[in-house]
């Protein structure tokens, strides 16, 4: 569905709202519907993606786009995947060379390979990402999946009643959006983790106690 669709479709079934003068202008719903999709892309991480970093000579940190939310694998030129370290069990590396691990600066948002490099290597990482723009024109589709597109319509439904009335009836009708809302970004965060980890998933323990 686009932005046209996604529109008509909340004024009509959700809010009946299918007649000019409408309570809520196209532009308030289209805000929400960004809203939307950016919310269920970070939660989800239903949007992913492979960029590249080239490294040059000396430089270990690279900083990453600001849409990028998580980096799940980076891999080398020969396709060998390097090693996730956190920054607490960072190598202590004085050297320079081919780098074997790469940790992200939470908050920064920059990757930080290690050694440092000591010449050029490309890297591709495997990201989740938020959308790359806004929904602006009417035909613009949103990047999340068209399965959860309905999901929007629920945000957007609990966002424009939440703010145009305090009306006991228009409350009830927003707690029922919000948990709509809330049960199927749960379930599409579920379904995205389930088929990133494939059939053989593994919990990973933590506990060092007698090390």
């Amino acid at each position: 569905m686009n932005l046209k669709e996604l529109v008509e479709h909340v004024r009509v079934y959700y809010l009946r709202d299918s007649e000019p003068p409408y309570l809520w202008p196209a532009k308030e719903l289209k805000r929400y519907l960004n809203d939307a999709q950016r919310i269920f892309a970070r939660h989800t991480h239903c949007i992913t993606d492979e960029v590249t970093i080239l490294t040059a000579s000396t430089t270990s940190s690279y900083p990453l786009d600001k849409n990028i939310i998580h980096v799940y694998e980076v891999y080398n030129d020969t396709g060998r995947r390097l090693a996730r370290k956190n920054r607490q069990k960072l190598p202590v590396t004085t050297y320079e060379g081919k780098p074997i691990h790469y940790t992200v600066d939470a908050g920064s948002n920059y990757i930080r390979f290690g050694p440092t490099p000591d010449d050029e290597y490309e890297y591709k990482l495997l990201v989740a990402r938020l959308p790359e723009k806004e929904l602006e024109q009417v035909h613009d589709v949103p990047e999340i999946p068209e399965e959860y597109h309905l999901a929007l319509c629920d945000y957007i439904a609990y966002m424009a009643v939440r703010n145009n009335d305090t009306e006991a009836s228009n409350t009830n009708a927003g707690a029922n959006f919000r948990e709509d809302w809330e049960l199927k970004l749960r379930d599409a965060k579920r379904n995205s983790y389930h088929l990133r980890g494939g059939s053989n998933q593994q919990v990973v323990n933590n506990w060092v106690g007698g090390r």
